[in-house]
């Protein structure tokens, strides 16, 4: 065994070396921001040759073993045979891996990406040699356990680079100042004042909004990561600091849904959905925010597991986990109460066939629920009657208040029943639509089919709707389109042949590639072409969250110093990133700044009359800041206004 594990290491040098020079060459025009299409195309070749050799090609590449992996290996055996020229060659390796790696020391440093890209590749490469057996004897289309493996571990790579692409360079969402605070709020409340301050002076956060707000797993998740990083004073940026946990969580996500999601579709749709899931631009856009409804979605699909775990074993280990899971759930975000109708429906209809009431299983279910929401929630011990309306009310976003207004199609006001219908629509891939129609089809008869309808309908309530709340119910969605994916291929392979069936898997696979691509690091801008450009977007929601915050303080700090701001953006985003003074547009002494931004996203609540509005009216851009070739920010000088 160790004699094999040094040969296949000595086998891997090459390779990582000839890929590193590769990175190296790469990165002077750093392809790994993704500025243009011609580049993203490149490199999605790729993961895309990983995947299409792992998953499409094993059994051709078994039949005629390559001639030039023969030489390889005859010419290394001919290196062990030669003591001498071993000895060369091998310290000649690990010399340059030496030298690689001090590079790549400053790499990390320089580019947080890149050595991540490298990671991954490594790790990759190690997969496909130590799985090199697997090109040795003939298999069926992924039926086999160790393809599988392989396939699985390649999902996690790719969804490494994914997260972690662009990681330091995105804007903060808009909300992500709350949340900052409210963390830094929460975790002093059970460490004491003194840590609130001092997490305040470490990070600089006068700057932020201190709210007293629900959403406490977020914010414990935050307030921890920022004490960490505090304690062994690993970073002040508590950008950074805070988003990272969310970042790391959605790798554990991945690993979790893959295996989880067995208990409700077979290990093919399991396997599938899982990477459709880690390509998913929208994932892997609220996956890495600091936000909560990324939280929601994985408490809401834990719970879902341990109930449906429960109904089969009628323990109490799965009873506890289940109603833990609601409970942080929960406090999460309020909204995962939708799942209390589907919930009672089940049980009703058990009670009905069996004539019996377990009331213990119901106390223990109760108990863990709302002790864990009075022991987690501060605020509902000090003010109980009014933190329990909170729950109800408008922070659990049940509410059907007239106070919140979207943007649809050109107007201003409510938005329609089937908002949440027309967001699938343009936000997945053109080819995911079939499949959730096929998988639709063929889920009826199951409950998990129900979760995402569920959650449409009784959010459609609320007229306050977003379409990042739908991430609550994605990983479902996922799994219906999974379904209708094997059950189209199963098809073509039954009508057809097996390898009309492997084609569409790979051009499916290479498809859903591209698409990501495409946006990578701003996931949150991809839209497909039902609607033209991505830009077209804007003439029917409310586009954009925030992606143009630090791209337009970094080119106004750039080329115009410190120039105060008029921010008609998401102005405590804007104004974290610029080094002049900046404030909301329309506060007092606006007028007195040296620039106005005007960002899409927040150029639609304007009205013809809005002052903010005149200007664009009567003046034109100084410049306007791109953000993936998409206008996104105009700058408009208001010392030199009409």
């Amino acid at each position: 065994m160790k004699q094999t594990m040094k040969e296949t290491i000595k086998l891997l040098l090459p390779a990582l070396i000839i890929f590193y020079f590769f990175v190296l060459i790469a990165r002077n025009f750093n392809p790994f921001l993704l500025p243009n299409i011609e580049d993203r195309i490149f490199l999605a070749l790729i993961p895309t040759l990983f995947l299409f050799v792992i998953i499409y090609l094993p059994e051709y590449i078994a039949k005629s073993r390559s001639k030039i992996v023969n030489n390889v290996l005859n010419f290394l055996k001919k290196v062990q045979q030669n003591k001498q020229l071993k000895t060369v060659v091998t310290n000649f390796f690990f010399f340059l891996l030496l030298v690689l790696l001090v590079d790549a020391y400053f790499l990390f440093l320089e580019s947080f990406t890149v050595i991540l890209a490298i990671i991954t590749a490594f790790l990759g490469i190690i997969t496909f040699w130590l799985n090199k057996h697997l090109l040795a004897t003939e298999h069926e289309w992924i039926v086999d356990d160790r393809i599988y493996k392989i396939g699985f571990i390649a999902i996690i790579l790719l969804n490494l680079f994914f997260t972690f692409n662009g990681f330091t360079d995105i804007s903060i969402n808009p909300d992500a100042q709350q949340w900052l605070g409210r963390g830094v709020n929460y975790f002093s409340y059970f460490f004491g004042e003194q840590i609130q301050q001092e997490l305040i002076s470490f990070y600089d956060l006068d700057f932020w909004e201190l709210t007293n707000t629900p959403g406490l797993t977020s914010a414990f998740l935050v307030g921890l990561s920022l004490y960490l990083s505090y304690l062994f004073n690993f970073s002040t940026d508590p950008v950074f600091v805070a988003r990272l946990p969310f970042a790391l969580l959605s790798i554990v996500f991945i690993i979790v849904f893959y295996f989880l999601s067995q208990k409700f579709v077979d290990k093919k749709t399991s396997f599938f959905a899982t990477v459709f899931l880690s390509l998913s631009p929208f994932f892997q856009f609220l996956s890495r925010e600091i936000h909560l409804d990324f939280l929601l979605g994985f408490f809401i699909f834990l719970t879902v597991y341990f109930y449906y775990a429960y109904q089969e074993k009628h323990d109490n280990k799965n009873l506890i986990l289940f109603s833990l899971f609601f409970g942080l759930a929960i406090l999460t975000k309020v909204t995962a109460l939708f799942l209390v109708p589907l919930i009672g429906f089940i049980e009703i209809t058990k009670i009905s066939k069996t004539k019996k009431i377990n009331l213990k299983h119901y106390f223990i279910a109760a108990f863990v629920v709302l002790g864990l929401i009075v022991a987690a929630w501060p605020g509902l011990i000090q003010n109980p009657v009014e933190k329990s309306l909170d729950l109800v009310g408008y922070t659990g976003d049940i509410s059907t208040s007239q106070t919140h207004r979207g943007f649809w199609f050109g107007t201003l006001g409510s938005l329609p029943f089937y908002y949440y219908a027309f967001i699938l629509l343009i936000k997945l891939p053109l080819i995911f639509l079939a499949f959730l129609l096929l998988g639709s089809l063929r889920s009826l008869k199951k409950n998990y089919f129900l979760i995402p309808a569920l959650f449409m309908i009784l959010t459609s309530i609320s007229t306050k709707m977003a379409d990042r709340y739908l991430i609550t119910v994605w990983p479902f969605l996922l799994l219906i389109i999974g379904t209708g994916f094997v059950t189209l291929t199963e098809f073509i392979r039954a009508r057809f042949n097996l390898k009309m069936a492997k084609m569409l898997m790979a051009l499916t696979l290479v498809f859903v590639l591209l698409n990501i691509l495409i946006v990578v690091p701003n996931y949150g801008l991809y839209y497909n072409s039902l609607i033209g450009k991505t830009e077209n977007a804007q003439n029917y929601i409310r586009f954009g969250w925030g992606e143009d915050s630090k791209k337009a303080a970094e080119f106004v700090n750039e080329k115009y110093g410190n120039a105060s701001i008029a921010a008609f953006t998401y102005s405590y985003d804007t104004g974290y990133y610029s080094h002049g003074n900046t404030i909301a547009a329309l506060h007092p002494g606006w007028e007195d700044q040296d620039l106005l931004l005007v960002s899409v996203s927040k150029r639609v609540l304007l009205h013809e009359n809005h002052p903010v509005q005149k200007i664009i009216n009567e003046n034109e851009p100084i410049d306007v800041i791109f953000v993936q070739g998409i206008p996104m920010t105009e700058v408009y000088d208001l010392k030199n206004i009409n």
